[in-house]
């Protein structure tokens, strides 16, 4: 899907908003939808058997268009397994984190808003794990069980710890970069952040640098 890939990397930069409203509306080929089906009976941790089914429309034609309608010339139906869904997840949550620390550590900001959004970004991203969220991917897929019942996911194994690695990162450094930018109304906000970012780095840390020996090592 080269064309929804383009799409998608102008609207996760930082480009404007307008245009990143123009690329999202205009030129439009391919229509996507998917749907989350749930396969496994553990009601302890649904990410172990939550698949994703994504439906891709490629129409003859590109809206916006003076026609009422185009014709559909190719549809595609992917199958996500639970643990490439962990995987997207953790990617493109490290992918837009990125985006944030460059915005804000190549110039000097006075755009409120954006700061808000980094705020809420990181504090959304920080209580989710420390509530669920990638202590859960832990229990699901970073155990040796899994590894006996699904031996050919090895190397989506190490892609899912390489990118929990990255994300801990990725918050240290994004937090560090918080601390000289929030304001004194998001002060306190900053610092429940930092006690929890210190509870989730106790907890994964061991976890993800521990190598099982039939784990390859990166």
């Amino acid at each position: 899907m080269e064309l929804l890939e383009g799409k998608n990397s102008i609207l996760n930069s930082n480009a404007p908003d307008y245009i990143k409203i123009y690329k999202k509306n205009y030129d439009l080929t391919v229509f996507f939808s998917e749907k989350s089906i749930k396969k496994g009976k553990d009601k302890n941790n649904e990410f172990k058997g939550l698949w994703v089914k994504q439906d891709y429309f490629i129409v003859d034609g590109k809206f916006p268009t003076t026609h009422r309608k185009l014709p559909v010339i190719k549809h595609i139906t992917k199958m996500i397994s639970p643990i490439q869904c962990a995987i997207n997840t953790i990617l493109n949550k490290n992918n837009s984190l990125k985006m944030k620390i460059l915005y804000f550590s190549s110039k000097e900001q006075d755009n409120s808003q954006q700061m808000s959004n980094f705020t809420m970004e990181l504090n959304g991203t920080i209580d989710a794990a420390v509530n669920g969220g990638v202590f859960k991917y832990q229990e699901a897929f970073l155990t040796p069980e899994y590894l006996q019942e699904n031996p050919d996911n090895i190397e989506l194994v190490t892609i899912l710890r390489t990118g929990l690695r990255e994300q801990l990162h990725l918050l240290d450094k994004a937090l560090n970069l918080h601390d000289g930018l929030v304001t004194q109304d998001f002060r306190a906000l900053h610092s429940k952040m930092k006690d929890q970012f210190r509870q989730m780095k106790t907890i994964l840390g061991p976890i993800l640098a521990k190598k099982k020996k039939d784990e390859p090592i990166n």
